[in-house]
């Protein structure tokens, strides 16, 4: 419109030689039509601005609406994976706590299992002693007065010795076994080795063979006895076995499911921290939007 005044005294000199009426109303529809077209062209440019920072409004809200929704979705799923998180943690406190009973059990099992073993050799030990003893005392009774007489007076009492300690061990178990007479015989045997030895050649009674007899049953219970002790020690070891395979095999498993869920929380935890990356990338961008 400017460049359009401007023209007009250059219009007007160049029509003082022509038709100045005519001129000038020329003149004056040119520059109409020129300030409709201006007119136009500030209409259009105007709608169309309009037109964008509608489009452009409409685009930003639909954006914060949904990063609005999304970060709704976030928080959601971030407390799920929280609770899930602390559930997990609790479940491998329990874990634990039961890898160590199940520990403290095994080392329990092996102290009980080594005081048994301890007990066990002593009584086998005790048990295969006396049956020497007996066997000693059988293998010299055998051979008969003249035989007990052969022997030395220190042998003899050493057997008679021997064969008492083993008689007073295990006097509850032959209760059963020896007769009253049998026991007398016994305590006078062991009083006096050599004294009743000679009585027994004095008297030329055959005793012998009553010795023998009870030299071969005591021989018997003890055998017996040796053979109940390691059948039962046999039986404790297999309980042991069986035991500490269950125990080893418990401890393995909740390892191996604490493990497990130590891996999902970190997962879990892992999860979070994205999530929470995503929200502040969210309201990051919500920001520069609402500018």
């Amino acid at each position: 419109m400017l460049a359009a005044l401007a023209a007009v005294p250059l219009a007007l000199a160049r029509s003082q030689a022509a038709e100045p009426v005519s001129q000038v109303v020329d003149l004056l529809k040119e520059m109409q039509t020129t300030l409709e077209k201006e007119q136009k062209a500030d209409e259009d440019m105007y709608a169309e601005l309009r037109s964008w920072c509608k489009e452009n409004n409409d685009v930003k809200t639909v954006e914060v609406s949904d990063g609005q929704a999304r970060i709704q979705e976030l928080t959601s799923l971030a407390a799920e994976a929280n609770a899930s998180s602390e559930s997990l943690a609790a479940e491998m406190t329990v874990l634990g706590k039961e890898v160590q009973e199940a520990t403290a059990a095994l080392d329990s099992a092996r102290v009980l299992h080594g005081n048994k073993v301890e007990t066990f050799n002593d009584n086998e030990k005790s048990l295969y002693k006396d049956i020497e003893a007996v066997q000693a005392a059988s293998t010299a009774i055998s051979g008969g007065e003249p035989a007990l007489m052969q022997l030395p007076e220190g042998r003899l009492k050493e057997m008679s010795a021997r064969l008492q300690d083993a008689v007073s061990r295990r006097a509850e178990r032959l209760d059963n076994t020896l007769s009253v007479r049998d026991h007398e015989r016994l305590e006078a045997f062991f009083k006096d080795p050599s004294g009743f030895v000679k009585g027994l050649s004095l008297m030329q009674t055959p005793i012998g063979g009553e010795l023998a007899g009870m030299m071969e049953a005591m021989e018997d219970d003890f055998k017996v006895d040796l053979k109940a002790l390691q059948d039962e020690m046999a039986k404790e070891l297999k309980t042991y076995e069986e035991l500490m395979a269950s125990k080893k095999e418990e401890i393995k498993a909740s390892e191996a499911t604490k493990e497990s869920k130590r891996q999902q929380r970190v997962e879990k935890r892992q999860s979070m921290m994205e999530m929470g990356f995503e929200i502040k990338s969210i309201e990051k961008a919500e920001g520069q939007v609402s500018r």
